[in-house]
């Protein structure tokens, strides 16, 4: 299934409870991309392939890509001008190639606690699945292509997953990671069910690594799988 990443890949990220709970006490405001950032920084996690991502609950420019996409808040990159305190949509090729300098130095006071990781050095399997039946089936296939070398991101009690894995960002463009998608059922689920789904997230694309959901769930890693 995902034959692509790079194998032997060992886990990326370190998300300290120490950190967690820091956030948690900061009830007079939101915490700060850099504050956010800090701890995949020090997982060793370069500052380039860290994105700061429009909250859930941001104030968009109008005239903006967020403001024709409400759903992605939460989700996709952005910018905020703290001259207007609104966010616009991250422009350049910062989801393929990573954050610029200028920008990251910039975005180390945005007022978002919701990091994203770019896809290049990072690829992931995205488990968009229903049931811990099917949760537990593609972690089975993962572990038996690729081993048992990645980092396991939560997302409230549910079974939906985030597998993360560490690649080469200097592999040649035919052996970079790219985007599939696959969707299957499970004997017992009920016809009327939406099928499973499970996304590889490679060059190009970036994916959600601390923060809030739109849902309200917060974003977690997996204890022992970090």
């Amino acid at each position: 299934m995902a034959r692509n990443l790079e194998k032997g890949a060992g886990p990326i990220i370190q998300f300290t409870r120490q950190f967690v709970m820091t956030l948690a006490n900061k009830s007079t405001r939101s915490p700060t991309f850099g504050e956010a950032a800090k701890p995949f920084r020090a997982a060793g996690i370069p500052s380039r392939a860290l994105l700061p991502i429009a909250p859930p609950d941001a104030v968009v420019s109008e005239n903006s890509s967020l403001a024709r996409n409400r759903k992605s808040l939460g989700k996709v990159p952005g910018r905020f001008d703290a001259h207007r305190q609104e966010w616009t949509g991250l422009r350049g090729d910062a989801i393929t190639e990573g954050i610029d300098k200028r920008t990251g130095a910039g975005a180390e006071n945005w007022p978002t606690g919701n990091v994203g990781i770019v896809c290049r050095a990072f690829p992931a399997i995205d488990c968009d699945v229903n049931s811990d039946a099917a949760r537990e089936l593609v972690e089975r296939v993962v572990r038996t292509v690729l081993g048992d070398c990645y980092a396991e991101r939560l997302r409230g009690d549910g079974p939906r997953r985030l597998l993360a894995f560490r690649s080469n960002p200097n592999l040649q463009e035919s052996r970079r990671v790219r985007k599939a998608t696959w969707e299957f059922r499970l004997p017992g689920d009920r016809d009327d069910a939406p099928p499973h789904k499970v996304d590889i997230l490679g060059y190009g694309q970036q994916f959600v690594a601390a923060g809030a959901h739109p849902s309200g769930d917060a974003y977690e890693w997996h204890a022992e799988r970090d």
